[in-house]
């Protein structure tokens, strides 16, 4: 069967004196009529080999990998190494994105292994029609990702200076005495406070459903922290979006649209990728089993 955090005891295959197993990054279907270029040279390990297995069009990605470094308890203990993880999973995701030139792909998980090179044209072969289906809605297209981050201070800023609904208490403050202005700017400010999220509501639903009009698919995922998107200010959308590539330069430019001006009032827009389509290969690889 498939394994994801190591292999079964058995008869493994022997590589320059090594048990190795079979790491695979993808099953995949070259792009266009043309022949696909070399693999890239960096794989999950450095001097590992990339190369394709074949079953009619379709070719797995596959390095061999010693089962001392990544099978039971090996792998498990590489995995407590958060130095040993990322690496590994830079490397993983570096060659799934030098392949997105040449191919359309289905990306498989990290640390997906296979016993011996014959399991993986097994799974090929017994899992053809899935995995042809889902290369085929996937063709032509290529996943981007787009965040929206905003700073709430700068934004109530804009909204106590600017915002049209809050025009009347500004007149207010302006008309009234010394006094009275000191808490009718209070209540100004606990005003734009309120109003930010519902703005931010609104432009988070807009900007997805603009994007996803653009688009092929689109789904939303999990909000980040920012302990793990790195910024002070605070994610408010995290859209992925399976665009077609002849329709890339509409998307960039509803995505440009929608960023015009949105500075000033404390909205970021990012645009990340291109990726593989972790988000809308709909087949989850890890349960095919290597029987």
């Amino acid at each position: 069967m498939e394994h994801k955090g190591g292999l079964p005891v058995e008869v493994l295959p022997v590589e320059n004196g090594r048990e190795v197993a079979y790491y695979v990054y993808a099953v995949a279907r070259t792009r266009g009529h043309w022949e696909p270029g070399a693999p890239p040279d960096q794989a999950i390990l450095p001097q590992a080999p990339i190369y394709t297995l074949a079953y009619q069009d379709l070719v797995a990605l596959v390095s061999p990998v010693p089962v001392a470094e990544f099978g039971p308890p090996a792998l498990e203990a590489h995995l407590e190494d958060a130095g040993w993880t990322r690496d590994r999973v830079v490397a993983h995701q570096t060659v799934l994105a030098a392949l997105l030139t040449d191919y359309t792909l289905i990306p498989f998980k990290f640390c997906t292994l296979y016993r011996s090179e014959e399991r993986v044209q097994a799974m090929l072969a017994r899992h053809y029609e899935a995995l042809e289906c889902s290369l085929q809605r996937l063709a032509g297209a290529t996943e981007w990702g787009v965040k929206l981050y905003y700073d709430r201070k700068t934004l109530t800023g804009w909204l106590a200076s600017s915002a049209e609904v809050l025009q009347p208490l500004r007149e207010t403050i302006t008309r009234a005495p010394q006094g009275a202005g000191y808490f009718l700017r209070k209540k100004l400010a606990q005003a734009a406070q309120e109003a930010a999220e519902g703005m931010v509501a609104g432009w988070v639903q807009e900007s997805h459903q603009r994007l996803a009009d653009s688009a092929r698919e689109a789904v939303v995922n999990p909000l980040q922290p920012p302990q793990v998107h790195g910024r002070a200010d605070e994610m408010v959308l995290n859209g992925a979006y399976l665009v077609d590539d002849e329709a890339e330069e509409t998307f960039r430019a509803v995505l440009a649209e929608l960023a015009d001006g949105s500075a000033a009032r404390g909205l970021q827009y990012e645009l990340t990728g291109p990726w593989p389509p972790y988000n809308f290969a709909d087949l989850d690889l890890q349960e095919i089993p290597d029987e």
